[in-house]
């Protein structure tokens, strides 16, 4: 389940792993793992298509069920839907 804590960490690196592998603080990197963090990358991505108007109904469907089942709670998908990447 991703976190509020993971989705800080995520937007503080920009969603950049390369830098947070760099810089990061050990505190953090046990806080997220490679994979929360390419799964975050993902899930922005299918977003950002249904936010562009660029997916089918049956796309959007499962992106709604793939945010509701990884993320702990409801404050938290709000926090990283929220998430603009440079």
């Amino acid at each position: 389940m991703i976190t509020i804590k993971e989705i800080e960490i995520f937007q503080m690196f920009n969603g950049d792993i390369d830098h947070f592998t760099r810089v990061g603080s050990r505190k953090d990197k046990r806080e997220i793992t490679d994979k929360d963090w390419y799964l975050l990358n993902s899930l922005l991505q299918d977003i950002e298509i249904v936010e562009k108007g660029l997916s089918s109904d049956d796309f959007k469907k499962r992106l709604e069920i793939q945010l509701k089942e990884n993320f702990d709670n409801e404050e938290t998908l709000t926090a990283f839907k929220k998430t603009k990447l440079i």
